[in-house]
């Protein structure tokens, strides 16, 4: 494990703390590069090539295929366009609460969803046209629980990660894809 502490000046730069290390069991041996970028507001760029399920249905939509894609643990979420979330809707029957705006499951759908248990497979370079990398994630990644006061009812609900992104929004894979992968 990595721990690294670093407090600069007292001019207003802040300081940070890094936590970090990987468990050797889950690392796959791979010859693909990461770059940071030069946008320190949001270093961590890739190409994102594809999102399928284990059963190979492509979730991304055709229109952003290697296009670039932020990560980001700022926001749980991963925000993509409305046309791939739809690709989501009609795989998995995600309802989109336009209210909440969060895509929750009844019931029915959440053990529909939990029966189903599909893997979901990320392929990410750094740029566009390079070899890529396939990262995995289990469907229990993707299983959260929304507390009932944030969408004023009155038991909490279950809900996918997943947010439409807004006209003009940065697609970005959030905290739900780092946990993971």
């Amino acid at each position: 494990m990595t721990l690294m502490l670093c407090l600069s000046g007292l001019k207003g730069v802040l300081g940070s703390l890094i936590f970090g290390g990987y468990d050797n069991a889950r690392m796959i041996s791979n010859n693909v590069t990461f770059t940071q970028g030069p946008d320190t507001n949001y270093p961590f760029l890739a190409s994102l090539q594809s999102i399928s399920t284990s059963n190979t249905t492509e979730l991304l939509d055709p229109s952003f295929k290697s296009s670039y894609i932020y990560i980001d643990s700022a926001t749980p979420y991963l925000w993509l366009p409305k046309a791939t979330c739809q690709n989501f809707e009609r795989a998995f029957g995600l309802v989109w609460n336009e209210t909440t705006e969060f895509y929750t499951m009844n019931s029915s759908l959440a053990q529909s969803f939990d029966n189903l248990s599909p893997s979901f497979v990320f392929k990410l370079a750094d740029m566009k046209d390079e070899q890529a990398i396939e990262i995995t994630l289990p469907a229990q990644a993707f299983n959260h629980e929304l507390d009932a006061r944030l969408v004023g009812e009155t038991s909490s609900q279950r809900y996918f990660p997943l947010k439409r992104l807004p006209f003009g929004g940065q697609p970005t894979l959030g905290r739900v894809f780092l946990q993971e992968a």
